[in-house]
């Protein structure tokens, strides 16, 4: 009976207007955003981490080493797919770019990144990044986490920034193809809005009835950690109708680089309910599919899982779910 109300009330969040990471953009914000140069906040080394693995040189290398590489791709990333701004792209210290905010330095938009819950763990940045690779092991540790957000932010003096839109990841430590992700979602929204004044968001819909005829000629990737031991390709295929192939996670990094024309990919993200304090049965947080494009980081097309693993909603790929990727644009 337990388990009923649970799968009950998750049918019901689901379909009852969910608010939040994907959100309608103020009009206001249109304009001001394309005039000020982008911001990245970059990650700094804490003197704590740096203390603690003084007795370990190599530790204390790839921790460097972790620090540098995350924000060397976010620098990359934002610097190649930040285009609707018309200011260009800096890059400062996390510290440097909080007192701009406390300042409200108005010249600026910030790229900040964050967890949904807590705060960002010093010593993931060198099991996660101080190889320099990210694979299919770094992507389990990082899904483990949580959940990765990136806010675009404008400063106020002495006040909290405000928030203008925010883009939720499925790992709380993210690739570069999730910074492209993120930095592409938020380009493509803000461009869309400028070109379309009287657009409304309504969770994709309008892209997807648009872009989802461009799954056909597409080859669906999945990472391996999107498939439970209880579904195959075959049932994948099935339910989806087109080219489906499970690849290693460096290789969707790279299809996602180099926006490959022949290939979409999925995300497994998380949506903000209106009330988070929702606890029952700690069902607090909704999930949506989103197939993406690696060309261009358009929406192809969305699923809402409802299925329940345990306590939670499951966060992989069946064939129900591939088969709402195809009928999301009908």
């Amino acid at each position: 009976m337990k388990k009923l109300f649970a799968l009950l009330l998750v049918n019901l969040l689901v379909t009852a207007g969910v608010q939040a990471q994907f959100q309608e953009i103020d009009s206001k914000y249109i304009n001001q955003v394309k005039g000020k140069i982008l911001l990245v906040a970059l990650q700094e080394e804490t003197t704590r981490t740096l203390l603690d693995l003084k007795p370990k040189p190599e530790e204390t290398k790839k921790y460097k080493d972790g620090i540098a590489n995350f924000n060397a791709m976010l620098q990359e990333t934002a610097a190649k797919y930040w285009k609707y701004g018309t200011k260009g792209v800096e890059a400062k210290p996390q510290s440097e770019v909080d007192k701009l905010m406390k300042e409200g330095n108005a010249k600026y938009v910030v790229l900040q990144y964050a967890l949904r819950e807590g705060r960002p763990k010093p010593l993931m940045f060198k099991d996660i990044y101080g190889s320099g690779e990210y694979g299919n092991e770094h992507r389990e540790l990082s899904k483990k986490e949580g959940y990765a957000v990136f806010h675009l932010q404008t400063p106020q003096r002495d006040k909290e920034p405000i928030n203008i839109y925010s883009v939720f990841l499925p790992v709380a430590y993210p690739s570069q193809a999730d910074m492209i992700y993120a930095v592409q979602m938020m380009n493509n929204q803000f461009a869309t809005m400028l070109k379309k004044r009287d657009y409304k968001f309504d969770q994709f819909d309008q892209e997807i009835a648009e872009n989802n005829k461009l799954l056909k000629k597409k080859t669906l990737l999945i990472d391996p950690s999107q498939l439970s031991s209880k579904t195959t390709v075959e049932d994948i295929k099935k339910g989806y109708g087109n080219n489906v192939e499970v690849a290693d996670y460096a290789t969707i990094i790279e299809a996602v680089k180099n926006g490959e024309e022949g290939y979409a990919y999925v995300m497994i993200t998380p949506i903000e309910m209106p009330n988070s304090k929702i606890t029952q049965n700690k069902v607090s947080v909704m999930l949506m599919h989103l197939v993406i494009d690696t060309q261009d980081g358009k929406v192809l097309a969305k699923a809402k899982p409802t299925r329940m693993n345990y306590d939670k909603l499951a966060d992989d790929i069946t064939r129900k779910e591939a088969k709402e990727y195809m009928a999301a644009g009908k």
